[in-house]
């Protein structure tokens, strides 16, 4: 990467010393620097390098760590998994009476311990990855609390260590992490869905699997210089943190980003793959070297291609799930079941169903994109707000359907895709095949069922309304309809949150937050359908399958693996026609008529 000095660089996330030469005058007059140290909490922490050169710095960017010891809980002494709760508690997409969340009330875990282990083994993860990112800022945190309460508040009422970091503008969630190793990456700017699913999760295994502290910017200094701001934001950061919370609270140099040493993709992956050899797996110590083990920071380039998950990331993830475990006390109730989940780690599934989606059964992938989709605190609330806005009082999630709509730039490139009326036809299939929705009302006549839809398309509720007044229609739906959207979606007419058509002054902030809110607003619904040629559905359906959405039993269904063929979509017709043809071919088998069109078989699907 270009070797830069300090000062060309300054990000709207940094945080540099606002007084560098009062700083010098203050060392400068200090007879001892030993005794400078006993008086300052920073210096005796961190190195002045650290404290005097512009940082990555992290938000919240107010100067008092005793905000962090509240709002964040990991510098409460005791085990993590003591403070699970507040831990989970940072994950607002999830609905809260989910079986993700709901530690209090895990009725239907109990009853199956295969679910019950899961649950744990999702949980654990979770809680591993934020250990993993956290354990040597929770180290420096601790030892801030423990300098200030050794030493007495000045005039102001503040300590030592709130006063230093007012004056060298350290924020109340940096720390140096002076023994950790880092493997730093700049976001690209691509659809969140294939974002988390690539790029993130390939960054994260690595991380683990290196025993890394993984550091995600963008935006590092002027332009020319450094990493692109990520579009799918728009505050002055210019990062996933204008959404999301903080990944880590390790805060390196600026100069250190700039100077890490490049590993390529192909480099972590060829270390991450040879673990899939059986003797390896069971020998780490015959495995070739991670790529410059003994380098402090790394930067990983081009980490788009997906990798198989590595053994080698699931053994990291035991080991740190056993020494979360490790901190509870040994008669705590919960050992033997969270010691069966911490082994359930090791067989994570990497297997594509029927070959199609990638990742799509692995628990791993469910716990990783639970720890990243973490909203930022004032964000968290307004998720909240617009879903107490969206839901009816009387809402009854027993009778609702999810209907993710994906459509504009996805169709005939990414992806085949169906009119509405196919949609809602599909869903009149899964109100009969789900016992729960129409079970003791086969003889009413009045009955209604909730449908969540929502969708990047500016016209989804014109399509929803006009299905609503056709009488052909109507006349053939067992329920009548009661329409739910995110209305605070932007409808910004692209999948890719990075291309937005936007009006009214929407932002690229205001379209993460719509995504979200969808997200949140689908986890209300007892059976859900979707497009997974879209990556932005199998996110939903991943959180469905973690225990997120608010009944256990609905883990999502992909167009994709219906038998009828009508719904058998293809993805990336462009480069695979074949498909195309292997499904028309199909349809016209099953229709007896060798001229008919796809469109042809969604007008006759009303006929039947």
């Amino acid at each position: 990467m270009a070797n830069i000095t300090a000062d060309e660089a300054e990000p709207a996330g940094y945080h540099k010393n606002g007084d560098e030469a009062s700083v010098a005058t203050d060392a400068a007059n200090k007879s001892k620097d030993g005794e400078n140290k006993q008086k300052s909490c920073l210096l005796a922490l961190n190195s002045k390098d650290w404290l005097n050169k512009p940082r990555y710095g992290n938000e919240p960017s107010n100067f008092s760590h005793k905000l962090l010891s509240s709002s964040i809980g990991f510098s409460q002494e005791g085990p993590l998994l003591d403070h699970l709760e507040d831990l989970l508690d940072h994950q607002n997409i999830c609905h809260e009476k989910s079986l993700f969340k709901s530690l209090e009330n895990s009725d239907v875990a109990a009853k199956d311990e295969t679910l019950s282990i899961r649950m744990w083994k999702i949980r654990l993860m979770y809680a591993a990855f934020y250990y993993h990112q956290h354990e040597h800022a929770i180290k420096e945190d601790r030892d801030r609390i423990r300098f200030d309460s050794s030493s007495t508040q000045n005039d102001d009422g503040h300590y030592n260590c709130h006063d230093d970091m007012e004056k060298y503008k350290v924020g109340s969630f940096d720390y140096e992490c002076r023994n950790a190793k880092l493997i730093v990456a700049d976001i690209q700017s691509r659809g969140i869905g294939s974002l988390i699913k690539r790029d993130l999760f390939n960054i994260f295994m690595a991380g683990i699997a290196l025993n890394r502290t993984v550091i995600l910017y963008n935006s590092l200094g002027k332009e020319g210089v450094g990493s692109a701001p990520w579009k799918l934001s728009s505050c002055p950061r210019h990062d996933y943190q204008c959404t999301f919370r903080p990944l880590s609270g390790c805060v390196p140099l600026i100069e250190e980003i700039y100077n890490a040493t490049v590993v390529d993709h192909k480099d972590i992956g060829n270390y991450l793959n040879q673990f899939h050899n059986p003797l390896i797996a069971a020998n780490n110590s015959i495995a070739a070297p991670p790529p410059e083990e003994d380098t402090r920071v790394i930067y990983y380039a081009n980490p788009f291609s997906i990798l198989r998950i590595s053994p080698k990331f699931l053994m990291q993830l035991n080991r740190i799930a056993h020494s979360i475990i490790d901190e509870l006390d040994p008669g705590d109730g919960r050992i033997p079941v969270l010691r069966k989940a911490a082994e359930a780690i090791l067989s994570d599934s990497d297997v594509k169903h029927f070959g199609k989606f990638d990742h799509e059964n692995s628990d791993s992938m469910i716990a990783f994109i639970l720890y990243f989709l973490r909203p930022r605190e004032d964000k968290a609330r307004l998720l909240e707000e617009f879903m107490a806005k969206d839901l009816p009082e009387d809402f009854d999630s027993t009778r609702t359907l999810g209907l993710p709509f994906r459509g504009s730039d996805k169709c005939n490139q990414e992806s085949e895709c169906l009119t509405f009326p196919t949609y809602m036809k599909l869903l009149k299939s899964r109100w009969f095949e789900e016992e729960g929705f129409h079970q003791g009302h086969s003889n009413e006549t009045n009955v209604t069922a909730n449908i969540i839809v929502t969708s990047e398309v500016p016209n989804i509720m014109e399509l929803a309304r006009d299905f609503s007044t056709n009488e052909l229609y109507q006349n053939k739906m067992p329920f009548h309809i009661n329409w739910i959207t995110n209305t605070n979606d932007v409808h910004q007419g692209n999948g890719a949150a990075h291309r937005p058509k936007l009006t009214g002054g929407a932002t690229a902030d205001d379209v993460m937050l719509s995504i979200l809110s969808s997200f949140k607003l689908q986890m209300n619904a007892a059976a859900t359908i979707g497009n997974c040629c879209s990556n932005f559905h199998q996110i939903i359906f991943h959180l469905l399958k973690g225990g997120c959405g608010l009944h256990i039993d609905n883990t999502g269904q992909c167009l994709q693996y219906r038998k009828e063929s009508i719904y058998q979509l293809c993805c990336d017709v462009r480069s695979r026609r074949s498909c195309v043809k292997r499904r028309l071919a199909r349809l016209r088998n099953e229709y007896n008529d060798g001229n008919i069109t796809v469109s042809g078989v969604e007008a006759k699907l009303w006929e039947e």
